[in-house]
């Protein structure tokens, strides 16, 4: 059952005020994550999602955010910002939102359409990487992996519960997922914290 306009923007607004009060750029460590986690009766998944949500989108942002209605009257929900998280850059995310609102689209909707507009790039075979000349081209693909790596780690989640994955895999693997996101995720905020000049190629002698 769909919930109420007014139930919809309580969440927004509480996992946005939750994600404001936890997202300067500390590391949080497991143990930190998880006593955290038990005491606001969250999934650790939830929390970093809320600090992301804190970190992408302003008050004003949530506030237009807030307002967004589709034709059949109803608000976008917590579901729906959670796949718009994936995509960086702020016009395209908004664009997206105006969009989901205008043809009512669900949160599947809206995942199919984030991922047809950013498609992962996927390289196959055994070949080496190439690693970046410089220490800002070398952080720019740490941010380019982790980030891949996230992307990879939604579509294992389940649509509804953010913070359980998909029932087929063996618990142990599931909990370890988890801490390889926490993980991942604190790499991911780390690398973008980093105030570095543009990586610049090598002049050809």
């Amino acid at each position: 059952m769909a919930k109420s306009v007014a139930e919809n923007v309580k969440k927004i607004r509480e996992v946005y005020e939750f994600g404001l009060g936890h997202s300067e750029r500390t590391t949080y460590g497991k143990g930190e994550v998880e006593k955290l986690a038990a005491k606001k009766k969250l999934g650790q998944v939830a929390i970093y999602r809320a600090k992301q949500f804190a970190r992408m989108f302003s008050k004003k942002d949530v506030a237009r955010l807030c307002k967004l209605r589709c034709r059949n009257r109803h608000s976008l929900s917590w579901g729906h910002i959670i796949k718009i998280l994936k995509v960086r850059q702020k016009q395209q995310r908004w664009k997206l939102l105006d969009l989901a609102a205008k043809h009512d689209w669900s949160t599947r909707d809206l995942e199919r359409e984030v991922d047809k507009r950013f498609p992962k790039k996927r390289k196959y075979g055994g070949g080496r990487v190439k690693i970046a000349d410089d220490v800002a081209g070398l952080v720019q693909q740490v941010m380019t992996r982790s980030n891949s790596w996230l992307r990879f780690d939604d579509q294992l989640r389940d649509e509804d519960d953010q913070a359980t994955y998909r029932d087929q895999l063996p618990a142990t693997i599931r909990e370890s997922l988890c801490t390889a996101y926490a993980a991942m995720q604190n790499l991911h905020e780390t690398a973008e914290s980093v105030q570095l000049p543009q990586s610049r190629k090598r002049k050809k002698k």
